[in-house]
């Protein structure tokens, strides 16, 4: 899964000039949740985010939230961004490491493309965990050795049911890790006893999903 796959693209933009009431409106029209700040040349030189522009007008009486404070007076100058390109993972850790809600895509010849945000990358997350498809969750305590998800997969295989999604997470220095699976199927009860027989601990098993 790559950027373009998730990003917001054809983001409105505003200028360093641009009003707090300019920018506000903005955002609430399109419920936007930052906005990438271009100068007169079409140049990237920061990014506005909601809770800059709530802190902002916390601060500020009628007069300074309509026309005295600008884009200027509250971006983010030091603008980090991502390459369309890019794999989701280093977007996800990029706006972790920085505490940023969102970022600015940019294309392989540096422009402006669009924008992603933490909402667009917990989509992401959602529908790759198919939460929004019909199915069965189980959760697993498995051994973090060589062939251990084959083997499992072997097994689901076995029982004639496909797996629409699959997540590991091994802790760090553990020597056993969980795997959550999402099945096609709800009737589950063949699978989850195939796994214990084979020696596996099933922690959890539920059918739930959103429409």
């Amino acid at each position: 899964m790559f950027v373009s796959n998730a990003m917001t693209r054809h983001v409105q933009t505003v200028e360093p000039q641009s009003s707090l009431q300019e920018i506000w409106d903005l955002m609430q029209a399109n419920n936007y949740e930052a906005v990438p700040v271009r100068d007169k040349k079409r140049n990237l030189v920061g990014i506005v985010t909601m809770a800059d522009v709530a802190e902002a007008a916390m601060d500020a009486d009628e007069d300074d939230f309509r026309q005295t404070i600008t884009a200027r007076d509250i971006m983010v100058a030091d603008v980090t961004s991502v390459s369309e390109e890019e794999v989701l993972e280093e977007a996800a850790y990029l706006m972790k490491d920085k505490d940023y809600t969102a970022l600015p895509v940019v294309s392989s010849a540096d422009t402006l493309v669009g924008i992603i945000t933490q909402a667009d990358i917990q989509k992401v997350l959602v529908a790759m965990l198919g939460f929004t498809q019909p199915g069965t969750r189980i959760s697993l305590s498995v051994p973090d050795r060589v062939g251990r998800l084959a083997d499992v997969a072997q097994i689901v295989k076995q029982c004639n049911v496909s797996i629409s999604g699959l997540v590991t997470h091994v802790p760090e220095d553990a020597s056993v890790g969980n795997v959550v699976l999402r099945l096609k199927t709800q009737k589950p009860k063949p699978v989850v006893q195939k796994l214990r027989d084979s020696g596996y601990r099933v922690l959890h098993v539920a059918q739930l999903w959103r429409d």
